[in-house]
């Protein structure tokens, strides 16, 4: 897991990765800059350069994504869909922040493209040692399939694991970056201290010591 100073250069926009976990890091693949939204998704190749980066795909799983996607239609129509759920995800963690339940069509969104990521059991036999082991092996999918299921398995085992108490939204003005406060104070306030932390800080002080 990246730490929460970490953000990666797209070309057109940056990857942060202060979140915590990378559900709340790809939430904040689409962010805001001066009041104006900052997408960082342009394409299927920056979505797979951000599973990457994330430590959800391997290197040679992200040459051969890029190479196995298919038509520019087929690319399109990913980075639509993935764009969709991160919609659905950045309203939900709202509701959740505010106390409420996450919304039953978007628990059966996840369900669905989780029940795309197939495995079987392999059972395995070292004969000289007269020992057996069994290992879970990945059916494999078509690229599509296999990145729905990445990022919707990240949601789902962040909402499975997470205390939502201390689900976070960036509390420096007009921000809209989410974090999980893994602080031992459980009182962290800024997606980063050298961001928007030393932005309320800079404000502070001219309020105080400004003309009177």
């Amino acid at each position: 897991m990246k730490r929460a100073s970490d953000a990666e250069d797209t070309g057109a926009g940056k990857f942060l990765f202060v979140g915590e976990h990378t559900a709340l890091d790809f939430a904040n693949t689409l962010n805001v800059n001066n009041g104006a939204p900052v997408e960082t998704l342009h394409s299927s190749g920056d979505i797979f350069r951000w599973l990457a980066l994330a430590g959800l795909i391997s290197p040679a799983e992200h040459a051969s994504f890029l190479g196995d996607l298919g038509s520019p239609a087929k690319q399109q129509a990913l980075l639509e869909q993935i764009r969709e759920v991160r919609a659905m995800w950045k309203i939900n963690l709202e509701e959740l922040i505010a106390g409420k339940a996450a919304a039953p069509e978007f628990i059966e969104l996840l369900n669905r493209f989780l029940s795309d990521d197939l495995s079987r059991l392999v059972l395995v036999q070292d004969a000289k040692a007269r020992k057996f082991q069994v290992h879970q092996k990945q059916v494999s999918l078509e690229p599509a399939k296999k990145i729905r299921a990445l990022i919707a398995g990240s949601i789902a085992q962040f909402l499975a694991s997470a205390k939502l108490p201390y689900l976070r939204r960036c509390a420096g003005e007009d921000c809209v970056i989410y974090f999980y406060d893994t602080t031992k104070s459980h009182r962290r306030q800024w997606c980063s201290m050298a961001i928007c932390g030393n932005r309320h800080k800079v404000a502070k002080f001219r309020a105080k010591n400004g003309p009177k």
